[in-house]
């Protein structure tokens, strides 16, 4: 199997798609969140980097809030709303609004 930095746009576009069907079909919850996140990665790598600016995200599926300090491969490496540091795959960050508060 390819690692999917070694993937054309392609052969991204179908291993998202496969991955997608193959979340919805299976039973495991603990499958579903291994597979959800293999999807996460590939999609990481069909998005262009720079397409993320250091600011304020919504991480995917959560509450959770996150200011975005810089871009290291696939990964958005920065702190969540209550100090931690932390590092999510660029395709589950959704940007906020943003707003004149200096962030």
């Amino acid at each position: 199997m390819k690692r999917f930095s070694e993937m054309t746009p392609n052969e991204l576009t179908a291993e998202i798609e496969r991955l997608g069907v193959e979340m919805e079909r299976s039973a495991s919850e603990g499958e579903k969140g291994v597979l959800r996140q293999r999807w996460l990665l590939a999609r990481s790598y069909a998005v262009r980097e720079n397409a993320f600016p250091p600011g304020r995200y919504r991480v995917e599926g959560t509450e959770t809030t996150f200011k975005l300090v810089y871009v290291n491969g696939v990964m958005g490496w920065g702190t969540t709303a209550d100090g931690q540091e932390a590092a999510y795959p660029l395709a589950a960050l959704q940007a906020l609004a943003t707003s004149n508060d200096g962030e």
